[in-house]
């Protein structure tokens, strides 16, 4: 398996302008305590377009701390937005969180998770487009899941404009699962490329 993630964030071309965009709509179905991540799933709440072809929103979950790195610097914390499209094809939008003051969609998961492990419960609101920065510039490569079975030909975008998070709600969002850290360690690039769209 060569086309692992996650990945440092470094010597990076520049790609020009966006080829992604949102299209988030409706709102999160309900959310489920997997023990490794509070995990909030989508029925209907649309998706992304790339390169022309559609990806609908499954999940949203994170990480801490961040899995990505960007030039060798951690973040408290990371959210994927996982979509799939026609032929079981993946791609993942991750979003980077800065410790700052408290964002209200990741206290909106904490108010509303169940506390238990495999258990569920109803969401309230969390539409997909709560997670995004205002930015809309990204890091994108090919890589895999970061959670079991690694499946790769994964398209990962990576935002460039990191969230702030409080550090009181890092804490809380972990010790819903046990209080330990869920990411995966840095993997090699192995020669693929990253690519940095719509940098100002």
């Amino acid at each position: 398996m060569e086309q692992q993630s996650p990945v440092d964030i470094t010597g990076y071309v520049s790609g020009g302008e966006v080829a992604l965009s949102f299209e988030y709509s409706g709102q999160a179905d309900h959310l489920a305590n997997t023990g490794e991540f509070i995990k909030v799933n989508y029925e209907d709440g649309g998706g992304i377009v790339l390169d022309g072809r559609s990806y609908q929103v499954a999940e949203a979950h994170s990480h801490n701390p961040s899995e990505h790195t960007i030039e060798g610097e951690r973040f408290p914390l990371e959210m994927h937005l996982v979509h799939r499209s026609e032929g079981d094809r993946i791609a993942v939008v991750g979003v980077l969180f800065r410790e700052g003051e408290a964002n209200a969609a990741i206290q909106a998961i904490i108010d509303a998770a169940p506390g238990e492990d495999g258990a569920t419960c109803p969401a309230s609101g969390l539409g997909a487009a709560d997670f995004l920065p205002e930015g809309r510039g990204y890091y994108s490569y090919i890589g895999s899941l970061t959670t079991p079975p690694y499946t790769e030909g994964v398209r990962w975008h990576v935002m460039a404009d990191a969230l702030e998070v409080s550090a009181d709600q890092v804490a809380q969002l972990a010790a819903l699962t046990g209080g330990g850290t869920n990411s995966r360690p840095l993997q090699l690039l192995n020669g693929r490329q990253i690519t940095a769209r719509g940098m100002s």
